[in-house]
């Protein structure tokens, strides 16, 4: 994290991690477990009738940054989705951190940018490009990376992809939830955001890649 970040609240599980490099583990997560013989929460869905236990990824999230309105949406948040997520007997969220911009960003946006804007934009994507795509998300994000994968559910903290047409031509906002549904096959529900494209190209692009989600919440 920047010098200068306040340290996240307890509630949030973040442990801040110092990388000169930038690399993604900036953010050590703590995992939230609900475990049976614990108070079953209040749910029209009874714990006992679900059996399987429940991973969730949510990505995106920014509630490590300086910024009092990003913590308290996203520790909000947060505390919805476990308790959503605590109907099952056992439950896990684990955090992805909306990274910092580094230097690697505007390299890949330099050399790759067009390439990745034509992925975000096609209906249905090569296979060959979706595989570029993961090739350059391990780069950006490293282990980060099997939080999503293992996830059943992949929640997108869409905060922050307001505007900027670079978000189209890098990994740091839509890359993950995209390779997560078209990729990696997993649900993915957007929530937490609001939204506006600068230009109406950049909203065709936005709106193919919204469209593949299984729900999108505005405010």
């Amino acid at each position: 994290l920047d010098r200068g970040t306040p340290t996240p609240s307890p509630d949030s599980g973040l442990t801040p991690r110092h990388d000169r490099a930038g690399r993604p583990d900036l953010i050590e997560v703590k995992a939230f477990h609900h475990r049976q013989g614990e108070k079953e929460p209040s749910s029209t869905v009874p714990v006992s009738s679900l059996r399987s236990p429940m991973k969730a990824a949510i990505i995106n999230f920014t509630g490590g940054r300086e910024n009092w309105g990003c913590q308290a949406t996203s520790d909000e948040m947060l505390r919805f989705c476990r308790g959503i997520i605590a109907r099952w007997p056992q439950s896990e969220i684990m955090l992805v951190p909306c990274l910092p911009k580094h230097a690697l960003d505007s390299f890949i946006e330099r050399v790759h940018g067009k390439r990745i804007r034509r992925i975000f934009a096609a209906e249905c994507p090569r296979p060959s490009d979706l595989r570029f795509l993961e090739g350059l998300v391990e780069q950006r994000f490293g282990a980060m990376i099997e939080r999503v994968r293992s996830s059943d559910i992949v929640i997108f903290q869409g905060e922050g992809t307001m505007g900027p047409k670079v978000h189209f031509r890098g990994l740091r906002f839509f890359a993950l939830p995209f390779l997560a549904k078209h990729l990696w096959r997993k649900p993915v529900v957007s929530l937490n955001q609001s939204f506006y494209a600068a230009r109406p190209s950049d909203l065709a692009v936005a709106a193919n890649i919204y469209r593949h989600f299984d729900i999108v919440a505005l405010r």
